[in-house]
C-alpha cells in the first residue's frame, strides 16, 4: 500500500529523482556501469523507504565516491582514482628523494680523481644520469585513453615495489655492458668483465659517481681508443 505523501513530500520526491536521472545520464556518458533506479510517487510505502531512498540518491548525486571527472580526450576517472593517483605519484616522488638523498653528499669522480662538486650539485647543473630522482606528476590531462589511464597507475604502484630498484639497477648494468660492446667492440672486453663483476647496486654508484662511467657512442676510432685507455686505467684494468 502506498503512503500518504504531502505536496511538500511529493516536490522533493521529484526533485531527487530528477537529480538521480541527470546522474544516471552523466554516468552513461562517461561509459561507466553504475545506475541507481528512481522512486515514483505512487511506489511509496513506508516513510522509511522514502529516507532510506533519500539517502542513497544523496550520496549517489553528492558523493565523493560517485564523482567522476572527464579530460579533453575523453578519459573518464573517479575521484578516488584520482586521488589514489596523486598519492602514488607522491609516495613515489618521497622514494626517490630518499634515494637521492644518500648520495648527494657524495663527492663526484673524473678519471677515479675528486672534482670537489658533489652529486648533488652535479644533479642542480643538469647531468641527465639523475633524472632517476626527479618529482614524479601525475598529469590526468595528459592521458588519451582508459588504458593509458590504469598503465600510469599501475606504473606508480610497480615503483614503490622493493623489487623495483633491484631490476632497475639490473638493467642499468646490462645496459652498460650492451653500449660498451657496441661501441668498444672486442677491445672493450676488459671493461665489460670488469662492469659484470660488479653487483648492480655498486654498478648503480659508479654510474652515479664516476664521470666516465656514463658511455656515448664515439665514431671516431682514435677518440674510442682513448676512452677504452682512460676508463682502463681509472680501474686499473691495465694490469689484467
Amino acid at each position: 500500500m502506498a503512503v500518504r505523501l504531502t505536496n511538500k513530500d511529493k516536490e522533493k520526491l521529484r526533485r531527487i529523482n530528477n537529480n538521480v536521472r541527470r546522474k544516471n545520464k552523466q554516468m552513461e556518458n562517461y561509459g561507466v556501469d553504475i545506475y541507481v533506479s528512481t522512486l515514483p510517487i505512487d511506489k511509496v510505502t513506508s516513510r522509511k523507504q522514502l529516507n532510506d531512498y533519500y539517502d542513497r540518491a544523496r550520496r549517489y548525486t553528492k558523493g565523493y565516491a560517485y564523482k567522476y571527472k572527464q579530460n579533453k580526450y575523453g578519459t573518464v576517472a573517479s575521484n578516488i582514482e584520482l586521488a589514489r593517483a596523486k598519492r602514488l605519484a607522491e609516495e613515489v616522488t618521497r622514494e626517490r628523494q630518499k634515494r637521492l638523498m644518500k648520495i648527494a653528499p657524495k663527492e663526484f669522480k673524473t678519471r677515479g680523481v675528486p672534482t670537489g662538486s658533489s652529486i648533488m650539485q652535479r644533479k642542480l647543473m643538469g647531468d641527465s644520469r639523475y633524472d632517476i630522482y626527479d618529482p614524479v606528476k601525475f598529469r590526468f590531462g595528459s592521458l588519451r585513453n582508459r588504458e593509458q589511464f590504469e598503465n600510469r597507475v599501475e606504473s606508480l604502484a610497480n615503483q614503490l615495489n622493493p623489487e623495483y630498484i633491484t631490476r632497475k639497477n639490473e638493467q642499468l648494468k646490462e645496459n652498460l655492458i650492451k653500449a660498451i660492446s657496441t661501441n668498444w667492440g672486442k677491445d672493450g672486453k676488459k671493461a665489460t668483465d670488469y662492469i659484470k663483476s660488479l653487483s648492480p647496486d655498486e654498478v648503480l654508484k659508479e654510474f652515479m659517481s664516476e664521470d666516465i662511467f656514463e658511455f656515448s657512442y664515439i665514431y671516431d676510432e682514435n677518440d674510442v681508443k682513448r676512452q677504452i685507455e682512460i676508463f682502463e686505467a681509472t680501474y686499473n684494468l691495465w694490469l689484467i
